[in-house]
């Protein structure tokens, strides 16, 4: 008979391995959904730091294995000590002692394969390096869950039999409850470490209501009404019009505002990894696109994200636009201008590679088509291959590509215009014919509002330049070619901002004068304007004015002035002030909906002066 105090060991045995085998059960479970179910984010491996890529997925299928070893030991070995022996197939019956061995000795094994695989893997360091470097994602968690669960249940486990060899009643019953208990516990554990993969801790999104009516663009300057300053920390601030108004850019995230009132609409932020590190926006990123409706921006380490640019709802982060961008260079995205980081036209959503264009669907980032753009007769550059690759630009109505052309000693250029809603090209025009040993620059494409210009060298001397101008695809091979340089275009328009000199002796005089794209005749002369020397965004064209955002001089010293003419005739209608301490780096102007901005850029931030006509 047995004594009570020879039940209590067995009773103990049974309690901590029913619990390590309802950990178990739940390992095997967890260990499978982080494997094959649970989501992930890209990872690479950095030859200073410990390897992380492929060790959520061997933590997480090495725990479901191992478990599953374990368990089956358990299970096999809690039959034997409570019946006595086990009669396997083939009526051969093997005692609970020869069970309890082989039980034992498996459970040790997969118990010293644990650890082996923890010391190889180095969870922890992993653990520590992807929760503060990565967007927070379930798979790794999940799978550290699950290893914890097999390392400590295949630890009781093995207690459980080491102390059960025999097993009572009571004992039996005790086992039952406490795998119970022990699912419970690891039930808990794991919904832990699926919230733990739960990355909306790490991001500060709200979000807006539906606009019923986008607000008209300004027709005039306007009088100024707010006045918004935007933290730059050194990696730049961008702007981009969408929506109600601007969407800016900045380490932080992205932010709209209301065009008429300089109010924020809705923000997307990511705050410090782990309270530590910071996921930062990428500069330069931010694209507007399907008229102003759609807004992309992209995160270190975590992508490429879509918004609907009123309300601020993500649209997508995974598409044909993402996975086409991540299929390795030279695909390229050609819609922002890198060297103002302000896109004041949204246009069509276009990707570019060297022999290659494709445009992609906005709101669902599917690929619309893919245009092919070599041709046969053009041959390869037989100059220097870095600056003769392929530029291009993209407007509302037109996408166009220069690509280099060669055939002996021959180099010209050759200018595609392709309909971006089918992608079929609509005409072609070759430029700047040259032998190879003269050519001594490249023609350059610059997108004016919805306007392209084509402009090239006519000689060494750098002063004398042929200029190309449309503003849609089907004016390339008609277009005549102009010496006159335009400075600024009407989005909506015909009209371009023309600087022409007059006069055939040195020094000539230098006029402004607007004209018709593809007319030599001025409709009116522009007075007191910089337009040559100021930048290409700090001048816009409005419905009534023409207005630019400069350095004057002044006869009694320098003053940072607004300036506006009448589109009628050219005659000036407004000059106002602009207060800045520090002055500005460099000025932009952007029409958005309900107000004309002006962007004084600055040494720490960047000023944003909304103007309105109410």
């Amino acid at each position: 008979m047995d004594s009570r105090p020879d039940r209590a060991p067995a009773a103990v045995s049974a309690v901590i391995g029913g619990l390590g085998l309802g950990l178990l059960l739940d390992a095997v479970a967890l260990g499978l959904y982080s494997r094959f179910l649970a989501d992930t984010v890209p990872l690479y491996d950095l030859s200073n730091e410990v390897p992380v890529v492929g060790v959520a997925e061997r933590l997480g299928l090495c725990a479901a294995i191992m478990s599953a070893i374990v368990l089956a030991a358990g299970v096999v070995n809690f039959a034997a000590a409570r019946r006595g022996d086990i009669r396997f197939v083939g009526r051969r019956t093997v005692s609970a002692d020869s069970v309890s061995f082989w039980a034992i000795s498996v459970v040790v094994v997969v118990l010293v394969a644990v650890i082996g695989v923890g010391l190889i893997s180095h969870p922890l360091t992993v653990y520590g390096t992807v929760r503060s470097s990565y967007p927070y994602f379930p798979r790794l968690p999940a799978a550290m869950a699950a290893y914890v669960l097999a390392a400590v249940g295949t630890l009781s486990a093995l207690v459980g039999i080491l102390g059960g060899r025999r097993m009572h009643g009571r004992s039996a019953r005790l086992v039952s409850i406490t795998v119970a208990l022990g699912v419970l516990v690891s039930v808990g554990v794991s919904t832990a470490a699926i919230r733990a993969g739960d990355d909306n801790v790490n991001i500060d999104h709200t979000t807006a209501a539906a606009a019923a009516e986008i607000p008209a663009l300004p027709t005039a300057l306007g009088t100024k009404h707010y006045r918004l300053f935007i933290p730059d920390d050194g990696s730049g601030v961008d702007i981009v019009v969408a929506g109600r108004g601007p969407v800016i850019g900045t380490g932080a995230g992205i932010t709209a505002y209301d065009g008429a009132t300089g109010a924020e609409l809705w923000r997307y932020h990511r705050r410090e990894q782990s309270g530590q590190h910071l996921l930062a926006y990428v500069g330069e990123s931010l694209i507007s696109t399907d008229g102003g409706a759609v807004v992309i921006a992209g995160w270190h380490e975590v992508g490429l994200i879509a918004f609907d640019a009123v309300t601020g709802e993500i649209l997508w982060s995974d598409s044909d636009y993402t996975r086409d961008r991540r299929s390795g260079l030279p695909w390229e995205e050609r819609l922002r201008h890198p060297n103002t980081r302000v896109e004041a036209a949204p246009g069509p959503l276009v990707l570019t590679h060297p022999t290659r264009i494709s445009r992609y669907d906005p709101r669902t980032g599917k690929r619309l088509w893919l245009t092919d753009t070599a041709y046969s007769d053009c041959g390869g550059p037989q100059f220097n291959a870095a600056e003769a690759a392929p530029s291009d630009q993209v407007t509302d109505n037109g996408i166009y590509r220069a690509q280099p052309c060669s055939t002996e000693n021959l180099t010209w250029w050759r200018i595609t215009a392709i309909d971006p809603q089918r992608g079929t090209v609509i005409g072609t025009r070759d430029i700047d014919h040259q032998p190879t040993s003269a050519r001594h620059a490249i023609p350059r494409m610059r997108k004016m509002a919805n306007t392209m210009v084509v402009s090239w060298p006519l000689t060494n001397t750098w002063r004398d330049y042929a200029y190309l101008v449309l503003d849609s695809p089907d004016q390339l091979e008609t277009t005549p070619i102009t010496d006159n340089r335009p400075v600024s275009a009407d989005p909506f328009g015909s009209d371009v901002l023309l600087e022409r000199w007059l006069g055939t002796e040195r020094p000539r005089s230098l006029h402004f004068e607007v004209a018709a794209i593809g007319s030599d005749t001025a409709r009116y002369t522009v007075e007191g304007i910089r337009g040559m020397d100021s930048a290409d965004n700090s001048r816009i064209f409005l419905t009534d004015e023409l207005v630019e955002f400069d350095l004057y001089q002044l006869d009694s010293g320098f003053d940072l002035q607004i300036r506006a003419w009448r589109r009628t005739d050219g005659s000036p209608s407004d000059v106002q002030s602009i207060e800045r301490d520090g002055g500005c780096s460099r000025t932009v102007l952007l029409a958005v909906p309900s107000a004309l901005l002006a962007v004084c850029h600055g040494t720490q931030d960047v000023a944003v002066i909304g103007f309105t006509q109410q």
